[in-house]
């Protein structure tokens, strides 16, 4: 489950609605409603978004800002292992992903 899906699952459950309640008044599939609380699928696109906030009782820009994708560059995924001669170990991150504003791995 993603944090959006996640999201939608608390409001879901919150307003006591069933997936087949909840999807017929909001006008989708109870299958594709489930899909997107898993983090199955994508979040939907803005029409839907504003009948799930008015289903559930919550600001349409609430829903809005909760299906928005991180703004935050995935991370480096390009690190090396160096061991020296006493033992030590470093980890070094390409210089391209860092320059690309990418975080290192932790």
């Amino acid at each position: 489950m993603n944090e959006f899906g996640g999201y939608l699952f608390r409001l879901r459950e919150a307003s006591g609605l069933s997936l087949r309640e909840a999807g017929a008044k909001i006008g989708i599939s109870n299958t594709y409603l489930h899909q997107i609380e898993k983090g199955t699928r994508n979040p939907p696109r803005h029409e839907v978004l504003e009948r799930l906030a008015d289903a559930y009782g919550v600001s349409r820009a609430a829903v809005s800002e909760a299906a928005r994708e991180p703004t935050q560059p995935p991370p480096c995924v390009h690190v090396w292992r160096f061991m020296y001669r006493d033992g030590q170990d470093a980890l070094f991150h390409c210089e391209k992903c860092l320059k690309m504003g990418k975080r290192p791995l932790p």
